[in-house]
């Protein structure tokens, strides 16, 4: 569960970290650049700005928005 304190970021992070099955311990941006760790070793999942970026930053708002309003 997402907390309402966690920036748009760090909730867009989360968000690709449960897309790719990964913990979201393992993903961070670098020089604009969203990357995870494997067993096999550093990946990129995508780009700042992108359109997966942005698809995943809607969905983080879009949960936290659901999740306010299940407080309520």
């Amino acid at each position: 569960m997402q907390s309402p304190t966690q920036t748009v970021e760090t909730r867009t992070l989360a968000v690709i970290a449960a897309r790719l099955g990964v913990p979201l311990g393992t993903v961070r941006i670098e020089r604009g650049n969203v990357f995870y760790e494997t067993a096999e070793g550093l990946r990129c999942a995508c780009s700042v700005g992108t359109p997966y970026w942005h698809g995943a930053a809607a969905e983080a708002v879009t949960q936290q928005i659901i999740q306010q309003a299940k407080a309520r």
